[in-house]
């Protein structure tokens, strides 16, 4: 394949999954999103925080081997070119998804927001 089909094949599903970013935006529900009991909160604050830590272990683990690969680069060894792909494609299909979570989360965070700013106070 060549290197513009290729592209053009990326960028239409960049825009595919940036449409269904937008779509799952526009959803109203009843009730709106969260934990609905203090069990599920500390269910959610675990997934969070192990979340957080592997993607801080993760971002650890690419940045040795970015400095590795630097180094290697710098000395020419050979091999270096093809991690060096290895690497870009890596953290592009980590950085990807990332950008996507948080363009949805912000569409359900600025929802509920709306809601709940929106109706009047109950007493």
């Amino acid at each position: 394949m060549s290197h513009r089909i290729k592209f053009g094949l990326g960028l239409g599903l960049l825009l595919v999954l940036l449409t269904v970013v937008i779509y799952q935006g526009s959803f109203t529900t009843p009730g709106g999103y969260g934990p609905a009991t203090p069990e599920q909160t500390y269910v959610f604050w675990a997934l969070s925080t192990l979340i957080f830590l592997l993607t801080v272990l993760l971002s650890f683990i690419l940045f040795r081997d970015a400095i590795k690969l630097y180094i290697a680069r710098r000395a020419g060894v050979e091999g270096s070119k093809i991690r060096t792909k290895i690497l870009i494609a890596t953290l592009s299909l980590c950085f990807l998804p990332t950008m996507f979570l948080v363009l949805w989360s912000v569409e359900v965070l600025n929802r509920n927001l709306d809601k709940w700013f929106s109706s009047p106070g109950e007493a």
